[in-house]
């Protein structure tokens, strides 16, 4: 019996957390993870983070089993963010 092929995930981060997340992928050999980071000009714009965010799940979400969010901005309102499936 042959082991599963493990799944592919895409990570997706704000750019402050890119070096530390590489390096975990990296002690790790996380092989299946793949990084995309939102640019940093985003933390003095967080009313743009939606958009650029939609964008990124759109242009990869036939490319991975599994996306994941990990995302650290200060927002100085509560907005909520709509994501449109497919």
């Amino acid at each position: 019996m042959t082991a599963p092929e493990p799944s592919s995930l895409l990570v997706i981060a704000c750019g402050a957390l890119a070096r530390e997340i590489e390096w975990l992928k990296r002690t790790n050999a996380w092989r299946n993870l793949s990084v995309k980071c939102l640019d940093a000009e985003l933390h003095n714009h967080p009313d743009k983070i939606p958009e650029k965010l939609e964008t990124l799940i759109a242009d990869n979400h036939d490319q991975f089993d599994q996306m994941f969010f990990f995302l650290v901005y200060r927002v100085l309102k509560f907005s909520p963010w709509c994501f449109k499936g497919s």
